[in-house]
């Protein structure tokens, strides 16, 4: 692959993972707001339009691998965490949250994957951000994976102790994540 190439595309795939973020709240039909509304509710078993964030997690994960396979050339560890996380992420899209609205029936199996998809991709992100900090030469950059590990974590707890600015949280943990990976594949790429 050109130089470059998989910084690309991991830029095009946050892109249209971070406006399908923004863009399908206003689509759904939910009658909550941006600030309550997260990811896996967009993308719930009873939205018309899941199909667009959940397509948009995807080409997220994926463009992940593209990029991150490169910048962790000869670190077998980082990479099969990599594709552990992107794997994850991207069964999130598949196995789709219950729906919210208690009048719809959801499937409780499909439910349940999700929220364990949702999991092993955070703790695998986790993972993989905290063992780049001993591969990276450089202290600002061990400490900002560090940093970066430890804020997706926090963040993670605050989110599922709160319930009227879960959305916001949501978002902000996924655009650290994203705005991580490409600061730090655009090295090596």
């Amino acid at each position: 692959m050109k130089a470059g190439t998989g910084y690309k595309i991991l830029g095009a795939g946050s892109l249209i993972f971070l406006m399908a973020m923004f863009i399908v709240p206003f689509l759904s039909s939910t009658s909550n707001s941006i600030t309550s509304v997260t990811i896996s509710d967009l993308g719930s078993q009873d939205n018309p339009n899941s199909w667009i964030i959940n397509s948009a997690i995807i080409v997220a994960a994926l463009s992940s691998v593209v990029a991150g396979w490169g910048y962790y050339e000869g670190f077998v560890f980082q990479r099969l965490i990599l594709v552990l996380f992107a794997t994850s992420l991207s069964l999130t899209a598949i196995f789709n949250q219950a729906p919210a609205c208690q009048s719809y029936q959801g499937n409780l199996n499909e439910d349940i994957w999700h929220l364990y998809f949702t999991c092993t991709s955070s703790l695998s992100f986790i993972i993989l951000t905290s063992s780049t900090a001993f591969i990276r030469e450089r202290e600002g950059e061990r400490l900002m994976a560090v940093i970066t590990a430890f804020s997706v974590l926090l963040l993670s707890v605050i989110m599922y102790k709160s319930e009227n600015i879960d959305g916001i949280l949501n978002r902000l943990i996924l655009m650290i994540v994203f705005g991580w990976m490409i600061y730090n594949f655009r090295k090596r790429d």
